[in-house]
């Protein structure tokens, strides 16, 4: 036990370093953006990102979270087999590009009349590298978490926010700082970032002897384990992000710029949240007994208080140095924070537990959560514009999480097996 905890420390601490490395990458690219950019143009890139961010699920974390299942189960036993699963998920992902591609123009237009924003169509193709990029990129990641190698993926990890600063330096120095650009950067900087840190791995993946039969049967593994995921995934991240879409069509640009300021600053929390997730559920995809479920929940519950505690410290530090760094348009930003900062914190400790959910293989259950609280958020949101604009917005965002949580937890604890159980419930 002592071992375990002190293995998952350590993976937490290199994930961590990680993470904090690429998020003060991250911030000081957003901090530049807020501090060179007006605030409408900023609000236009808001608008286009949240899109980007909900898009690039469909190759993102569903397939991914069954590469991380299947490599992690066969790895160790074999290296060969693990490429062959790894080059499946290349294989799937390519696919549903394919079919995201050609339902995203036919869909462009239909989102330009529902929002009224020329902005959804004009970052159409950037929008579709940055899912092809983010595809490619994150399975790079997801093999070096399926090894358990945190060291590499400690190092790799930054790479994309390091390159983004680059370019935006470029941008920045040639006079051309508008949000069309900084989309741009945004899927670039994943292609680049995978070419420098696995270019010779993806090589050697697409030169391994084309065994038809032993991928067709590894595509139906993933299938198996990543529909229900992926179609989980997509609504949560849709779930997480209808906050801005409501706002670009409620709101004024400006409006999005400011929500989404604050926005930037609590996604260290979400971040955390991710590297907690990154580290732990690995260790828990193939434990079977509530006792040991249980142990992991503890040793994730600690990891979460510390670091939830460090986090809310940088938060309010952090609300200072607004009204001195930027545009004062964003001084409305602090109080945002403020309101959403219980809601984030709440997710710290309960969204990490979500590796119950893919250890019992309740992926379907999830998925139907994530699309409930879609129509529940449209139906807070709203109402909260109408009653107190922005800020209306972010106390809503503080109910929805904190209400996504409890329900999340109600769910962990009922999907635990019995004390006599040791079998892999179905969904």
């Amino acid at each position: 036990m002592k071992d375990e905890s002190s293995g998952d420390s350590r993976h937490v601490i290199l994930t961590l370093l990680s993470t904090f490395l690429n998020t003060g990458a991250g911030l000081l690219l957003n901090f530049m953006m807020i501090r060179f950019m007006v605030p409408s143009e900023y609000g236009k890139f808001s608008s286009v990102m949240a899109l980007l961010l909900i898009n690039q699920e469909f190759v993102g974390r569903g397939i991914n979270d069954s590469l991380i299942r299947l490599g992690t189960e066969k790895v160790t036993g074999s290296r060969l087999y693990s490429n062959y699963i790894f080059l499946s998920g290349l294989i799937a992902k390519a696919g549903i590009f394919f079919l995201f591609c050609s339902g995203y123009m036919l869909l462009a237009p239909a989102l330009l009349c529902l929002s009224g924003h020329p902005e959804i169509t004009e970052g159409t193709w950037a929008t579709m590298a940055g899912v092809a990029g983010y595809g490619v990129w994150t399975l790079l990641l997801t093999r070096r978490q399926a090894q358990l190698d945190f060291t590499r993926l400690a190092f790799e990890k930054p790479l994309c926010n390091v390159i983004r600063l680059f370019l935006f330096g470029l941008v920045l120095y040639a006079g051309m700082l508008q949000w069309q650009w900084m989309i741009w950067i945004y899927a670039i900087s994943l292609f680049m970032a995978a070419v420098l840190a696995g270019g010779r791995e993806f090589s050697r993946l697409l030169k391994l002897p084309l065994k038809l039969r032993r991928i067709k049967v590894i595509l139906y593994q993933i299938w198996r384990i990543a529909s229900w995921n992926t179609l989980a995934s997509l609504a949560f991240v849709a779930f997480s992000r209808i906050d801005i879409l409501a706002l670009t069509v409620l709101d004024k640009a400006e409006g999005v710029a400011v929500y989404n300021a604050s926005w930037q600053m609590l996604a260290v929390i979400d971040l955390c949240t991710i590297s907690i997730m990154t580290a732990m559920i690995p260790k828990v995809c193939h434990q079977r007994s509530r006792e040991a479920l249980k142990n992991w929940i503890r040793r994730c519950l600690k990891i979460s208080i510390a670091i939830g505690v460090i986090c809310a410290v940088f938060i309010v530090a952090a609300s200072y140095l607004i009204p001195l760094l930027f545009n004062p348009v964003y001084e409305r930003s602090v109080p945002l924070l403020f309101i959403m900062l219980p809601g984030y914190l709440i997710t710290l400790l309960i969204f990490p537990l979500l590796g119950i959910i893919y250890a019992r293989n309740g992926f379907r259950m999830l998925a139907i959560i994530n699309m409930v609280f879609i129509p529940v958020a449209v139906a807070v949101y709203w109402p909260a514009h109408i009653l107190g604009g922005v800020k209306g917005i972010a106390f809503g965002t503080m109910l929805l999480k904190t209400l996504m949580a409890a329900v999340l937890a109600f769910f962990i604890y009922r999907i635990l097996p019995e004390p006599t159980e040791t079998a892999t419930a179905p969904a």
